[in-house]
């Protein structure tokens, strides 16, 4: 079953920004299109869509709705069905890498030389572990076919 497109008008007539937030949405629709999915997810995902269609493009919290209808869409899309955007698993384990290794590093690091101050030493070799496990889990999403042709930014 395929995912509505938005009927908002996409001029350039109102707000960069909303703009800017309808086209991302648009995009993770045309994605969306690409898959197969259930038509249970799809008729949740078209009520989210039909919620934006049915508000005014002039409304002071529209850009608002269209990233939590976003958000809505991408939880709902991993929760079910395993689906993630491009680069999920990078940007999730970069931070996850800092935490989980770079700072215990750093700590011991400061720790052995007696000088805590030399603690940040940790932060850079725990983004990069993060980033390696995180592009790993990318590619692995990427051939088992999970992967969305659509990227967060």
């Amino acid at each position: 079953m395929n995912i509505k497109n938005l009927e908002l008008d996409l001029s350039s007539d109102f707000n960069e920004k909303l703009t800017k937030e309808l086209l991302i949405l648009q995009n993770l629709i045309n994605a969306l299109n690409k898959k197969e999915i259930p038509p249970s997810i799809s008729d949740k995902i078209n009520q989210e869509i039909e919620k934006l269609n049915s508000a005014s493009i002039y409304e002071d919290h529209l850009i608002k709705k269209i990233k939590s209808n976003r958000g809505f869409i991408l939880k709902l899309l991993e929760k079910e069905l395993n689906f993630v955007p491009a680069h999920h698993f990078r940007n999730l384990w970069m931070a996850l890498g800092l935490s989980a290794f770079g700072i215990p590093i750093g700590v011991a690091i400061g720790i052995a030389s007696k000088n805590l101050g030399l603690l940040g030493l940790g932060f850079a070799p725990g983004i990069l572990i993060g980033l390696a496990i995180g592009n790993r889990k990318d590619k692995t999403a990427f051939k088992k076919g999970l992967q969305l042709d659509f990227e967060v930014k």
